[in-house]
């Protein structure tokens, strides 16, 4: 179904589906009866009867309907630094990353893309976080970086400079993972997966 898909309600008025959340809950309590017109994917039809139970159902298909169609991905992940210009050539240096943008400011707010996708925002904190190596700290924790290999991506990250202190571990949904810092103490790791991965399929 698309978000445009009308909404009709017993007593003949009609409302579209992108602004039918709001009278959704009062409406089918009210009114008893919804029909989702040939507009719908495979031009679905439903005529609850009377009863709850059906109504509540077919309530939860639309609002469905609504947010299904919101394409969400993520753009970029902030890290404050104490020194943003330092942190950005970190990740340029080691992992490939390239500016995309620079406020112009002292100090900077900057954009770095990784050339696998993804971009991180790096701008001045106000304080450290001294436990930021932390993982089972509440909140964000850590930042996962997807590799072919974990074995090929250690040796060249440690050409680059960078320090493994732990052990390749096992990865949740299968895979391994292998962490480290950032220039200024971030927790990221790299996480290999198996080929035959069909997580997220």
């Amino acid at each position: 179904m698309s978000a445009g898909t009308e909404i009709q309600w017993k007593n003949e008025r009609s409302y579209n589906a992108r602004d039918a959340a709001s009278s959704m809950v009062i409406g089918v309590a009210a009114y008893r009866r919804l029909h989702i017109g040939d507009k719908a994917r495979g031009r679905a039809q439903m005529r609850p009867a009377h009863g709850d139970g059906r109504i509540f159902i077919l309530k939860i298909r639309v609002i469905h309907v609504i947010y299904s169609q919101m394409n969400i991905a993520i753009e970029h992940i902030a890290i404050p630094a104490a020194n943003p210009v330092a942190l950005k050539n970190w990740y340029e240096r080691v992992l490939g990353a390239r500016e995309i943008f620079n406020n112009g400011k002292t100090p900077p707010t900057l954009l770095v893309a990784l050339t696998g996708g993804g971009w991180f925002e790096i701008y001045a904190a106000e304080r450290p976080l001294p436990e930021r190596g932390n993982n089972k700290l509440a909140g964000f924790r850590h930042i996962a970086l997807r590799v072919p290999a974990i074995d090929a991506a250690k040796n060249e990250l440690e050409k680059r400079g960078v320090k493994f202190t732990e052990e390749v571990r096992p990865a949740a949904g299968g895979g391994s993972v292998l962490f480290f810092e950032d220039g200024e103490g971030n927790l990221l790791h790299l996480v290999e997966r198996p080929a035959d991965s069909t997580l997220g399929k």
